[in-house]
């Protein structure tokens, strides 16, 4: 049958030819075009990828040189190796203070797709589940309690498929006063004050006794503060 107009843009409403093959013909002008449309189901997915970290609203890691042991503020990181196209620190140790964080990400998608493209995220550390779908690629977390912390962002396109998630991992360490030597130290000294106050106790004197008494008083104070934290 043929085409009713040679030109797609010229008066015709924007008509052209589909043929029984799913192949869509116009014209525009001198130029013919041909478009296969096709018959398999659109599974193409989007990359996810975290463009920045902010620690504390600070953000860019560019000052640091790649691939050599860095350190500031406390914070401390192996090298700068990016999961994709931009810079993230390595093995990123925060110290208990540093516990404000903001992950930016972005995904890429079909051409004319980016703006529909839907995110969720979760913190796992923190978050129970993931975060509700959203069209904003920011993910904020204040006051993060220290141990250790895996974010993961996913997008959705236009086919309603989840991409897979990007993963960054990163640890937050405790305050000297809960670490494990302080714990230790703790124990030893009531071991110590325990010692001594039995020695105490077996000697004659009403002195020693007073003795063992106020160091039995602090080995107990000790205790309900050990217990507490």
């Amino acid at each position: 049958d043929g085409f009713r107009f040679a030109d797609f843009n010229n008066g015709n409403n924007g008509r052209g030819l589909c043929t029984q093959s799913n192949l869509l013909a116009w014209g525009i002008g001198d130029v013919f075009t041909t478009w296969q449309v096709s018959a398999e189901p659109d599974t193409i997915t989007p990359l996810v990828f975290i463009t920045d970290l902010e620690v504390d609203g600070k953000a860019g890691w560019e000052h640091a040189v790649m691939d050599v042991d860095t350190s500031t503020d406390g914070i401390e990181f192996d090298s700068l190796m990016p999961p994709g196209p931009y810079l993230i620190p390595a093995n990123l140790l925060l110290p208990h203070n540093k516990n404000h964080l903001t992950f930016r990400f972005t995904a890429t998608g079909r051409f004319g797709e980016k703006h529909d493209i839907r995110y969720r995220y979760i913190l796992e550390g923190q978050d129970v589940k993931w975060n509700p779908i959203t069209p904003d690629p920011v993910a904020d977390y204040r006051n993060l309690a220290p141990g250790s912390y895996t974010f993961k962002a996913v997008a959705l396109g236009k086919n309603f498929i989840w991409s897979k998630p990007t993963e960054y991992s990163f640890v937050i360490t405790p305050p000297w006063w809960e670490s494990g030597w302080f714990y230790a130290s703790q124990t030893g000294f009531m071991l110590l004050l325990l010692f001594i106050t039995i020695f105490l106790s077996r000697q004659a004197g009403g002195k020693n006794v007073r003795i063992a008494s106020a160091l039995i008083t602090v080995i107990l104070l000790v205790v309900f503060e050990f217990i507490q934290n």
